[in-house]
């Protein structure tokens, strides 16, 4: 049994409380990723710049206290000086954020911890703007189209400049995407590195990728 000796409450330690953003027309997310234990999604209609995380190794809620806890559920919104939607997402050595105007970095503010719902920072890396085509990660880098869609760049982390980079794949090679654009991606691992692209004419370019 349970003897209370006039215990206070600790009322900075508040359960959490059910939410659920999806609900209704307009607030279905279209992106959808998992990444530091967390099932996150991002781009509603209505919300075209915002990223929903749930909490830590519980993918099916998106329960959160007032004020949210460390493994509780965050949301947060990618501003900044032009406004922007989502195109993709997808993780790295940090969360990957790509835009129509360029590429973010979603970080710990602090050092030697994980993200929290109090402790997120976010840093424009590239002002390469993204197509609405899915990336792949291919070995140690993440492989997106440009937002003309005429363009492939690899994106990857440099430790000697402490940020990431995003040189031009296709850079001689561009007269193969002269009045084409990329629909669709896909890396094959083994046996051979390869770098498959399906142009709209249904067109599928391919590429060593070393």
């Amino acid at each position: 049994y349970f003897d209370d000796y006039n215990i206070l409450p600790d009322m900075a330690d508040p359960p959490p409380g059910a939410k659920d953003p999806f609900v209704g027309e307009g607030n279905y997310p279209s992106r959808c990723f998992s990444w530091q234990q967390r099932l996150g999604f991002g781009r509603t209609v209505k919300k075209p710049l915002t990223v929903w995380m749930s909490p830590i190794g519980i993918f099916e809620s998106m329960a959160a206290s007032v004020p949210p806890g460390d493994e509780d559920a965050l949301e947060f919104t990618v501003s900044g000086d032009q406004q922007y939607r989502i195109q993709w997402i997808a993780g790295d050595k940090s969360l990957l954020i790509g835009s129509e105007a360029n590429i973010k970095a979603v970080n710990k503010s602090s050092d030697n911890q994980a993200i929290t719902p109090s402790n997120i920072n976010l840093t424009i890396e590239q002002h390469e703007g993204a197509a609405d085509v899915p990336p792949v990660a291919a070995g140690g880098a993440v492989i997106m189209v440009h937002a003309s869609g005429r363009a492939v760049h690899e994106v990857q982390y440099s430790f000697t400049e402490d940020g990431y980079k995003s040189p031009e794949l296709s850079l001689l090679a561009e007269h193969i995407f002269l009045d084409r654009t990329i629909k669709r991606m896909a890396w094959q691992k083994s046996p051979w590195s390869i770098l498959y692209c399906l142009l709209d004419n249904g067109t599928l370019a391919s590429c060593t990728y070393l």
